[in-house]
């Protein structure tokens, strides 16, 4: 198994900037709200009479995108976060999550995170074959282990396989 260690870490910076963003923007949905409601309860105490009073609607519309923005957030969010840790285990069916997570947050840190990391786990291969000496001594050590009876067939035919990429 490759060692994914900066793809992991890319999507785990990823899932916690993530994270306090969608924390930022709950707060600001929060605030939002509540100045709505004071200021529509200050007009109806003190305007009771006045017909071109401010209805709430333009603040309620605002406020709905912000919850839609914070629902995204937050699934992404989660998302990021089990991507980062199924990616760590060697999963790499999760770095096409992790591209397509990031293709639809682009326009964010977070977003360019993802997809750096989704390119690197998709692209970046095993680094053993560059040197053949290493490689031909390591499948003569798993030849003799083999021989030997320390591993099975079935493991030293998957780690055969696993060296030559095939």
């Amino acid at each position: 198994m490759m060692n994914r260690q900066t793809e992991y870490l890319l999507t785990l910076i990823g899932a916690i900037l993530n994270a306090l963003f969608a924390f930022v923007v709950i707060l600001i949905t929060g605030l939002a709200g509540i100045g709505m409601s004071s200021q529509m309860n200050q007009m109806y105490d003190t305007d009771y009479y006045n017909t071109s009073y401010y209805d709430g609607s333009e603040g309620a519309f605002i406020v709905g995108i912000l919850i839609v923005v914070v629902i995204w957030l937050v699934a992404t969010s989660i998302f990021g976060f089990i991507a980062a840790f199924k990616l760590k285990k060697g999963r790499l069916g999760w770095g096409i999550a992790i591209l397509v997570l990031g293709g639809l947050s682009i326009t964010s840190i977070h977003g360019i995170l993802w997809v750096i990391a989704g390119i690197m786990t998709l692209t970046r291969t095993n680094k053993i074959n560059e040197n053949p000496d290493l490689l031909t001594d390591d499948l003569s050590h798993l030849k003799k282990l083999y021989d030997e009876g320390m591993i099975t067939k079935d493991e030293y035919e998957k780690k055969k396989n696993e060296w030559l990429n095939f």
